[in-house]
């Protein structure tokens, strides 16, 4: 049975595929937050020590909450327009009640795109307060128009020592080269799992 396949559906392929080897270049195993042989056998083999480390060869500690699906939170917003910080942290509080392993903020599927970096930033920070001593983890949305953006956002992820991140390409990339120069920066800063989107 022949299986047709849209123009949406060949794109989203490529793009995958070129994002996930541009990435592959660049990330250790232990960044990546993807689906892997982990079988007894295979970690029998391999000792986590080899697979956990950065690229400075720093150890990364895996943190076991980042499995299973975590929802985008949306972004509230007041009638001004303004950005509504404490409805948002406690919407990561009810989503932590409800027993999701975890949860994203900022990212695709909701308004990243309208939101400055202030908010961004502000948003990160109180959702990192909200979530201190919970079982969800918090996964930031680092992602930027370019890199120098996009290292803005993942320092201060790292500052706020979230379990882990969440990146997609930057908006100025153009080639898997670009990507992977994208990618080995995020991995220079780092020392958390990240997940990589890889359309947005």
């Amino acid at each position: 049975m022949k299986k047709k396949f849209s123009r949406r559906d060949l794109l989203g392929t490529m793009t995958a595929g070129a994002v996930s080897a541009a990435a592959a270049s660049v990330f250790p195993k232990a960044h990546f937050a993807m689906a892997q042989d982990v079988s007894p056998s295979a970690s029998a083999q391999t000792p986590a020590s080899a697979l956990n480390v950065n690229p400075a060869g720093r150890p990364i500690c895996g943190d076991p909450r980042i499995r299973g699906p975590f929802p985008i939170l949306s972004t509230p917003y007041r009638e001004d327009g303004t950005v509504d910080f404490d409805v948002l942290a406690r919407s990561a509080q009810f989503v932590d009640w409800c027993g999701s392993p975890g949860m994203i903020w900022p990212q695709s599927g909701d308004s990243l795109d309208l939101l400055t970096m202030k908010e961004k930033l502000e948003g990160m920070e109180a959702l990192a307060d909200a979530m201190k001593g919970r079982k969800s983890a918090l996964c930031l949305g680092v992602q930027g128009r370019n890199t120098e953006e996009m290292l803005i956002y993942a320092r201060h992820a790292e500052k706020l020592d979230v379990p882990c991140i969440i990146s997609r390409p930057p908006d100025d990339g153009k080639t898997q080269e670009d990507m992977r120069d994208y990618w080995r920066a995020l991995a220079k800063v780092t020392n958390r799992p990240v997940i990589l989107q890889t359309t947005g």
